[in-house]
């Protein structure tokens, strides 16, 4: 369908729609192997219910995020389906020195039955709208790496424990969040007047087109435009932002 039909329809256009993928960590050890990596604390987390999560790098940085669901001798970790792969790939490293292995799930919806995801987020219905309404970052291919927990408003959705010891990571998160050095936080955006597709890792740019911030989900409908962004702080005060050739404002 061309831009143009979508904006007459008034149908909603998704921006890169992004989609949920399954990870399954499974082995006698799988949540004490994944105790030090994930922020949440695994180990404490209740059997069948899912938790907010993230998977960072050494340098604090996210890899992937989400949510995850304990079962016995398994977890099963719900990302951005683009991620699925990439992020086995990364635990294997670690695994060969563990009792348990990656599998990539084919079909996470089914895996979950009628688990609620926090958000609320339901896994068979488009994830734009929802994670929008519900002020949830989730990274993706064009996002990974990129942020500290505290920028994509991990902390906030229960997602970080500060109390849980050691993770990959854990020193660089724990030190942004006691010395309050973060300097980009998530915002909700709103666009007119623009027809260019806004995915997930497009610029934001302030008025004087300096990079301010980062598109991380949007949602089009017509010639207006809902989404999420990581901004500089300060972002939000400058009396234009935009991306691609969409004119934006912090709401």
């Amino acid at each position: 369908m061309s831009h143009s039909e979508s904006n007459h329809s008034g149908e909603p256009k998704p921006a890169a729609d992004l989609t949920l993928g399954g990870l399954a960590i499974v082995g006698p050890d799988a949540a004490g192997f994944l105790q030090g990596y994930l922020t949440h604390d695994v180990e404490a987390s209740a059997a069948d219910s899912a938790q907010p999560t993230a998977l960072t790098t050494l340098k604090g940085r996210v890899l992937a995020n989400g949510w995850a669901l304990r079962e016995q001798d398994r977890v099963l970790l719900v990302i951005e389906a683009g991620l699925v792969l990439g992020v086995a790939e990364f635990l294997r490293k670690y695994l060969a020195f563990s009792k348990s292995t990656a599998e990539p799930v084919d079909d996470v919806s089914a895996e979950l039955g009628g688990v609620e995801l926090p958000g609320p987020i339901d896994p068979r219905q488009p994830l734009n709208p929802q994670l929008i309404a519900a002020r949830l970052a989730l990274v993706s291919t064009a996002t990974s790496d990129e942020f500290l927990p505290q920028m994509l408003g991990l902390v906030d959705q229960g997602a970080v424990n500060f109390d849980k010891g050691c993770y990959l990571g854990q020193e660089v998160v724990a030190r942004a969040q006691h010395r309050g050095a973060v300097k980009r936080r998530l915002q909700r955006i709103s666009g007119t007047r623009g027809a260019a597709e806004l995915a997930a890792g497009t610029d934001v740019t302030a008025g004087d087109a300096r990079r301010v911030g980062t598109v991380i989900v949007s949602q089009q409908q017509g010639d207006k435009l809902q989404g999420l962004a990581v901004l500089n702080v300060a972002a939000d005060a400058h009396a234009t932002l935009a991306a691609a050739d969409w004119a934006l404002e912090v709401v």
